[in-house]
């Protein structure tokens, strides 16, 4: 089975399961994946989990995992049957999809369990807080210490591949949306990865955990305060000088523009802790990010010498 879905969309728009690649045919730039058959399921339901990373930079790499976020379930209990492999509601995570099945993901034979879920639904539609996704497992016996560290792995090897392709940008930063998946195996597998992903919050889960993501991002990135008057002073004094001279003045003159404009405040150094993490982790630098990068230097050093 594959996965196709078409480049750049986004919540679940476009997106197909399919049994024969080889009979497809597409007119625009389409992603298509293997369909990851043997998903870890929670009460007969397929499930992902929705994780968002804050990178500061990219060359050299420093970068954040919140350590809240959501599972995402489907509203139809899994299966691999020909005859459902069109029923979006069974394959598909995507909130956007699956909200307009909510009413079926709270029908149960067991009481109890529907009590359990209805509150869910209203808290959040079809989603679950990592919180809550914890306690599951570990009623299980899924230790989820391990489930954490193998998605901060995936997340690690993603950047790592990803790293030499992105020019640095300095003073600046990007909210990712990783989406992840665990197999029958306790495998993780990289779904996706959404740049600028929604803070929309149809939920009272959603408001419980993208305001605090928000406010935590905001005071993570920690931007500085700036002079706006001086600000534009100075552009225009710049500006005038260029028009006249040629020049816009030397480094001195710009340190000392600096200085004003930001009020004597310096950025965070790379590698420096932020003054405030709040229900952030940082992933890079670190002991598990320089022992990826070793081993990629070693991978590729092999494959340098080898041709």
């Amino acid at each position: 089975m594959w996965i196709m879905k078409p480049a750049g969309s986004s919540r679940g728009r476009g997106i197909q399961v399919i049994n024969d690649v080889g009979a497809v045919h597409y007119g625009e730039l389409t992603i298509i994946q293997q369909y990851i058959s043997d998903p870890f399921l929670l009460g007969d339901f397929k499930w992902d989990m929705r994780t968002y990373v804050t990178v500061t930079s990219f060359n050299p790499l420093e970068a954040f995992v919140y350590k809240d976020g959501f599972a995402r379930f489907t509203t139809v209990p899994y299966n691999t049957s020909s005859d459902d492999i069109d029923n979006k509601f069974v394959h598909l995570t995507n909130s956007s999809i699956q909200r307009h099945n909510e009413d079926q993901f709270m029908q149960s034979d067991d009481n109890s369990r529907d009590m359990t879920r209805r509150e869910e639904a209203i808290l959040g539609g079809t989603k679950i807080s990592f919180p809550m996704l914890r306690e599951r497992l570990e009623a299980m016996g899924v230790d989820w210490a391990t489930v954490w560290a193998k998605m901060v792995e995936v997340i690690l090897k993603s950047l790592c591949m990803a790293e030499d392709f992105i020019p640095n940008q300095v003073n600046s930063f990007e909210l990712f949306g990783y989406d992840l998946l665990m197999d029958s195996k306790m495998k993780v597998w990289l779904i996706e990865v959404n740049s600028s992903p929604s803070m929309g919050q149809e939920h009272l889960l959603d408001e419980h955990v993208k305001q605090p993501l928000i406010s935590d991002t905001i005071d993570l990135v920690e931007p500085l305060e700036f002079d706006r008057r001086r600000l534009a002073e100075v552009l225009h004094r710049r500006v005038e000088r260029k028009a006249a001279t040629g020049a816009t003045g030397g480094r001195q003159q710009l340190d000392i523009d600096l200085h004003a404009v930001l009020k004597g405040q310096l950025p965070r150094k790379y590698g420096d802790m932020p003054q405030y993490m709040g229900n952030y982790e940082r992933i890079a630098p670190s002991e598990a990010w320089d022992s990826m990068v070793r081993t990629r230097s070693l991978l590729f050093n092999r494959v340098g010498s080898s041709n």
